[in-house]
């Protein structure tokens, strides 16, 4: 009868068992990583970045730069991303996409100043912004109804469904009628002409203290306020 397995060969066999189930346990275990997590990057962030800069970023992490969509902004230059998906810090899988939204150029306002609000409205809505009327304010030119003055100027690129400000013209505005009395008629016309007014009907009249052809008289007096192009009368010293 032949003996049993003596204890050396028990335990040996015992540690060369345990050696082998961990090497499969290891090994399963790395593989089962790979499938289920080892393969996931962390999500750089690329906001800020132009599309050039993001995508080598995106590349170096094993991840594909999709641009989802662009938006207008007046703080980013065009082809800055504004946002991504997924968002900075998640996990993402290797060979995945990232999606971007990039800066672009936001709509021109157009001039609207001579136009009616009307004109105006439709004009802004076209290009997607919004109208608000502000005060009248004083126009030498515009007629009285029509656009004066608008903010942001014509030209200005502006984030659509934002509100432009229109001010209509009040028609011209009042400015004070010179001094004029005391002065010698020829002078006095062409001061007339020089502050945007025109010179209206000359009277004569005489009086030995002034001289001749010095302005004794004006209408409107001097320091009144009245529209630029109103005629101004005089009365002259006769000879």
């Amino acid at each position: 009868m032949k003996d049993g397995p003596s204890i050396a060969g028990v335990i040996l066999t015992a540690i060369i068992t345990s050696i082998i189930t961990a090497a499969v346990t290891v090994l399963v275990m790395s593989k089962l990583d790979l499938i289920s997590g080892g393969d996931m990057v962390t999500v750089p962030n690329v906001v800020g970045l132009n599309q050039n800069d993001a995508g080598m970023n995106l590349q170096s992490q094993g991840l594909t730069l999709i641009i989802g969509g662009r938006k207008p902004s007046r703080s980013s230059p065009i082809g800055t991303v504004l946002s991504q998906t997924p968002h900075p810090g998640s996990q993402a899988k290797r060979g995945s996409s990232l999606t971007v939204t990039l800066a672009g150029e936001a709509p021109s306002v157009p001039d609207l100043k001579g136009r009616t609000i009307a004109e105006a409205t439709v004009l802004l809505e076209q290009a997607g912004f919004k109208i608000q009327v502000g005060e009248p304010v004083p126009h030498e030119t515009i007629p009285k109804g029509k656009i004066a003055a608008q903010v942001p100027s014509a030209g200005t690129n502006y984030e659509p469904g934002r509100s432009i400000v229109i001010k209509p013209s009040d028609g011209p505005g009042t400015i004070p009628v010179p001094k004029l009395t005391g002065m010698f008629l020829r002078k006095a016309k062409q001061l007339i002409q020089d502050k945007g007014f025109k010179v209206g009907q000359i009277k004569w009249s005489y009086s030995e203290d002034w001289d001749a052809f010095m302005v004794l008289n004006q209408t409107p007096a001097a320091g009144e306020k009245a529209k630029p192009g109103s005629a101004i009368d005089l009365v002259a010293n006769e000879e």
